[in-house]
């Protein structure tokens, strides 16, 4: 089965780029592409075939609106453009996109201020809104949702300088991050005693990095804050949480104080090491579950015997795509070549798929991945 229905185009920033695909690229065994050279022939495809593009990509939201200024030294001046660092979409302009016919691959972020019950994956940070953001994995819809932190939590160091003289160090408190100065207690293992700390709070993590070479010394200054925000909220990636409003509520499915005087009786430790005991048992006793997932094999054609091609420069055309999830799905991407041979049977129970187009190809790989958390 052979498909053409849409293109998407992959643009990298780089003259590099160009000059590499004119000097190898003429190798490539493709009908379309053996007399000019894959960039130029890769042109001519793109203003004679239609476009599959929305306003989105499936990571990250492209700047709205169209480019004014033509994309570097390109000739499409009366198309529209919709950019981000590592993508350009183009739109040309006899394509209706409003068109049902026309695929769209658009994934929106799930963001919940509420769940009852979800597994925690990750957590990152947003630098747009500098919050820390949750990602959940819902079993019931077999997707991801994101919740956006609502306690308040903010980045910081620690130092043994006291309030009074941290408010004299002008390099800290006129830094445009700055936020507020605390005095917390923390717990000192090394000397075994209880202490007194200053706290300085900043507006985002990268301002950590700066302040922190203003004090003789500095803790908790090395971690990477979506870290600290686990410590400091006691989570554990991989437990089920409940949420509402600002809270993040642990769910295990064991009856603590039981298992507490079983160990007590059973192992016969103090209370103290039960505890310990206690927390491992939560790990292990939690129900796990099975998410919807889909793994992948994308080959890249190469000139050269024992050359990898560059994922950074992308000069080379992808052969085919291999697909296979848990939920049955079974699927070989294949781009046409005239050299093409099918040297044995296939002994497989996927569907194979033949493109005349590397760009349709790519749009529905994206579409299939697309349906997958």
């Amino acid at each position: 089965m052979v498909k053409n229905r849409s293109l998407l185009e992959f643009a990298y920033k780089d003259k590099k780029k160009e000059e590499r695909n004119k000097q190898e690229m003429s190798t490539f065994p493709h009908s379309s592409e053996k007399q000019n050279g894959l960039a130029k022939d890769r042109e001519n495809q793109i203003s004679k075939s239609p476009i599959n593009a929305t306003n989105k990509s499936l990571s990250t939201e492209l700047e709205m609106g169209p480019v004014e200024k033509p994309y570097k030294e390109d000739v499409y001046i009366n198309n529209k453009f919709y950019e981000t660092s590592e993508l350009r979409i183009e739109i040309p302009q006899n394509i209706d996109i409003e068109n049902p016919r026309i695929k769209k691959i658009e994934v929106n972020a799930n963001i919940i201020d509420k769940i009852d019950n979800a597994y925690l994956l990750q957590v990152d940070y947003d630098g747009d809104l500098k919050k820390a953001v949750l990602i959940f994995y819902d079993t019931q819809n077999n997707e991801l949702v994101y919740w956006y932190d609502k306690t308040g939590h903010k980045p910081y160091f620690l130092t043994d300088i006291p309030p009074d003289k941290i408010s004299k160090i002008s390099d800290i408190v006129r830094h445009s991050s700055f936020e507020s100065v605390e005095v917390i207690e923390k717990f000192d293992p090394l000397s075994n005693i209880k202490r007194n700390l200053t706290k300085i709070v900043t507006k985002d993590p990268i301002a950590v990095r700066g302040l922190r070479t203003k004090v003789p010394i500095a803790w908790e200054a090395d971690i990477r804050y979506h870290i600290n925000y686990i410590y400091d909220r006691q989570l554990i990636p991989g437990l089920p949480y409940t949420i509402y409003g600002d809270k993040i509520l642990e769910i295990h499915d064991i009856d603590v104080e039981k298992v507490k005087e079983n160990i007590v009786k059973t192992l016969g430790i103090n209370s103290m090491s039960s505890e310990i005991t206690i927390h491992f048992a939560k790990l292990f006793e939690t129900k796990w579950f099975t998410p919807k997932r889909i793994a992948i094999d994308i080959e890249v054609y190469t000139p050269f015997e024992g050359r990898i091609p560059s994922p950074e420069f992308a000069e080379y055309p992808i052969m085919s795509i291999s697909l296979a999830s848990n939920d049955n799905t079974r699927k070989v991407l294949v781009l046409f070549r005239e050299n093409l041979k099918i040297l044995k049977e296939i002994m497989c129970d996927a569907d194979i798929e033949i493109y005349d187009s590397e760009y349709g190809m790519l749009i529905d790989f994206l579409s299939i991945i697309s349906q997958y958390p």
